[in-house]
């Protein structure tokens, strides 16, 4: 039996971001898109980055 094709939708989260970005939610910093303090913290971020650095090797 076939399946009735579904119909593809636009990802809500997209709206959504968009959004954040035009109200400047998270900020502005001068920036066009700027995703907060967190993402640049030190504390926040050389873990992250040691991470995925030791992953990659």
């Amino acid at each position: 039996m076939r399946q009735p094709k579904k119909e593809k939708k636009p990802w809500p989260t997209k709206d959504v971001m968009e959004q954040v970005y035009a109200m400047k939610l998270w900020g502005n910093n001068g920036f066009r898109f700027y995703s907060g303090d967190g993402s640049h913290h030190p504390k926040l971020v050389n873990p992250y980055i040691d991470t995925v650095s030791s992953f990659l090797k």
